[in-house]
């Protein structure tokens, strides 16, 4: 006789090989997914100060990058929209008459913190693609220190990703030290 089908026997069969699969491979798939929008959201931010600095050099003006609420006034909070602009009269705001080169909207799974000398909470490129004394960190924060990422603007204006330097999973800053996100 020939029959069409599985019996009960070979569909639990699969069916717990199944089960152990997915409940060994999922962890490993959200563990992957989160370091892809960790990456994601670094290359967002070192895009957008690149382009800030690139502006700065072929423009031959100064430009600055800083977050917004409103869309004119600089702000401390970072969590707010970026915009990269000419700030002819230095005053942190966006006036009529200065040009607005690009905006970014927040990535909503990140706090981002900077942490610059001189306590400035803006980023503004010199037209030799240097930053106006304002070299520092930024930050983006997440619940979980695997994910943390940071992004450190040398003297020089160049931004360099921190990297994980002891393979523990959790990034370091020059000197060992660990990203502040507060």
């Amino acid at each position: 006789m020939h029959r069409k089908g599985f019996t009960l026997i070979e569909l639990l069969a699969v069916l717990a090989v199944l089960t152990i699969t997915v409940g060994f491979g999922y962890p490993q798939l959200a563990h992957f997914i989160q370091k892809i929008k960790a990456s994601s959201a670094t290359n967002g931010l070192l895009n957008i100060i690149n382009f800030t600095r690139i502006q700065a050099v072929t423009g031959g003006k100064a430009i600055t990058l800083c977050p917004t609420p409103d869309g004119i006034t600089c702000t401390s909070n970072w969590d707010n929209t970026l915009y990269v602009f000419s700030d002819t009269n230095w005053n942190k705001k966006i006036d009529a008459n200065e040009t607005i080169y690009r905006v970014q909207e927040r990535n909503i799974n990140y706090q981002l913190v900077w942490k610059g000398w001189g306590g400035q909470y803006y980023l503004r490129y010199q037209p030799d693609g240097t930053t106006y004394r304002q070299n520092g960190t930024f930050t983006l924060c997440t619940e979980n220190k695997e994910y943390i990422r940071a992004i450190i603007i040398n003297r020089g204006g160049r931004p360099l990703v921190a990297r994980d330097a002891n393979n523990d999973g959790i990034i370091e800053l020059p000197e060992n030290k660990t990203p502040l996100c507060s």
